[in-house]
């Protein structure tokens, strides 16, 4: 697993956040940025602590 997967920059994690709260769901954000539903739903998870 490369680092980028390991852990998402801090603008992916602000990305994902604010994709969610436009009302995507999980697995669309993950589709349009090329990540998986769960490192989207750990970004969002991260951002909202």
């Amino acid at each position: 697993m490369s680092q980028r997967e390991a852990r998402m920059a801090q603008d992916d994690i602000e990305e994902a956040y604010s994709l969610r709260r436009s009302r995507m769901t999980n697995a669309a954000i993950a589709e349009r940025m090329g990540l998986s539903k769960d490192q989207v739903y750990r970004a969002i998870k991260k951002r909202r602590l």
